[in-house]
């Protein structure tokens, strides 16, 4: 790199090796957080009675719940994604995916599996929500996945693959 100052008197340059690096800024994407559960419920909170599968995915079954803290304090424009389904929902049962800006006491809907919704079929989807600005730069970001069985009978609920991206 060289610098040359110039003026009536006459001109000067000086020159120096490796003296300005470039790195990459903020303004990318990154994970903040993500779990396929390969490692069971480490670090879940859980409310009733939330198994594993053979499949090392979240089963749960009966008025059951997990949730977590996730900061994203930092980080803007955040992103979560999950796969979710469910199996035998009916009446007025339901699968839900909730996020909190407020460490959990105000929930907000990301996704309801009620019966005859067509996930209620026991595969997979695929769902992916932007949040509001409420969840940037938030200590208290949380997520919580509840099945309500308001009948007594195996309701089941599933998620695997949660991941919350943000901006830095």
């Amino acid at each position: 790199m060289s610098l040359t100052a110039a003026n009536s008197a006459g001109s000067d340059t000086e020159t120096k090796t490796d003296y300005i690096s470039v790195t990459s800024g903020g303004g990318q994407e990154v994970t903040i957080f993500s779990d396929d559960f390969s490692n069971g419920l480490t670090g879940w909170n859980t409310v009733g009675n939330p198994s594993i599968c053979d499949c090392a995915t979240e089963g749960y079954k009966g008025d059951s719940a997990l949730w977590r803290i996730i900061s994203t304090s930092g980080y803007t424009n955040i992103v979560v994604s999950f796969d979710m389904t469910a199996t035998g929902l009916d009446g007025d049962d339901n699968v839900q995916a909730l996020w909190s800006a407020d460490g959990g006491t105000n929930w907000t809907v990301l996704k309801q599996i009620n019966p005859g919704d067509p996930e209620n079929d026991w595969t997979f989807h695929h769902f992916e929500f932007s949040l509001p600005s409420s969840a940037n730069d938030n200590s208290n970001f949380t997520l919580k996945f509840v099945i309500n069985n308001y009948d007594g009978y195996d309701e089941n609920g599933r998620v695997d693959n949660v991941v919350v991206k943000g901006t830095n």
